[in-house]
């Protein structure tokens, strides 16, 4: 019977640690309250999720309503820099993220789950501050491509950093600038060499931007990794706990 529950809690532990291959987190922080959190998920070798949240608290003294947004994130596929061997974006989609909703969109309203590709883009060469695999609301840098779809804002086009994330509308009076409040989520397909975990992806680093990567005053933070929920993990512990105390009874 005892050795039922440390099978358990074993397997609970295997749980863990495979939840951990295929995701992770990474918080952003700046002294002026800028912050944010980024999730990655291995869906398939060939595919990850993004999700990407602006939940600032504050911003540097004099940034504008443009500054304030959360443009891009960057990441560094396989070796360091540009490797031939390593995988690369091809394709992808934006949606609206969780509790999140547009604000100033030219054509109206949209909310949690709603397609904003067309307001993105993605490269493969390192921007201007960021790592060498990218997506933006901003285009800049080297071989830009738009990830198409409905243009919802603007003239059509990745022009950003119009179409990024804002945490708390009037942080910055917005004016009539366009913003998604607060979360996207990327779904990115992958070519070239297959990925093996997520380590794949962002063992080499992980950079926001907030305004546009092109300007003087953009702000780039590095993400440190936090701690990966495991739901699973989690309920199959308090199983074990439960079937430990249910034997000592």
């Amino acid at each position: 019977m005892e050795t039922r529950s440390i099978a358990l809690l074993a397997g609970a532990a295997a749980l863990t640690l495979s939840a951990s291959a295929s995701a992770a987190i990474f918080n952003f922080t700046h002294e002026s309250g800028l912050a944010a959190e980024a999730e990655f998920t291995m869906l398939s070798s060939t595919s990850i999720q993004v999700r990407l949240r602006n939940h600032s608290s504050g911003v540097p003294g004099g940034f504008t309503a443009t500054q304030q947004l959360l443009s891009g994130i960057s990441f560094d596929i396989g070796l360091s820099g540009a490797n031939f061997l390593d995988a690369s974006i091809a394709a992808g989609t934006v949606a609206i993220g969780a509790n999140s909703s547009t604000v100033n969109f030219d054509s109206g309203d949209y909310v949690e789950g709603y397609d904003v590709s067309g307001e993105y883009g993605y490269s493969n060469s390192n921007g201007s501050g960021h790592f060498q695999n990218f997506l933006s609301s901003a285009e800049f840098g080297g071989n830009f491509v738009p990830f198409g779809g409905e243009n919802l804002d603007g003239p059509t086009g990745v022009l950003g950093p119009e179409g990024g994330l804002v945490s708390i509308v009037d942080l910055v009076p917005l004016g009539d600038t366009a913003a998604i409040r607060s979360e996207i989520v990327a779904t990115i397909s992958l070519t070239g060499f297959p990925i093996n975990s997520i380590e794949d992806i962002v063992s080499n680093g992980v950079r926001i931007s907030f305004g546009d990567p092109g300007d003087t005053g953009t702000i780039f933070l590095d993400g440190v990794a936090g701690p990966l929920p495991a739901p699973a993990a989690l309920s199959l512990l308090g199983l074990a706990g439960l079937t430990l105390r249910r034997r000592r009874r």
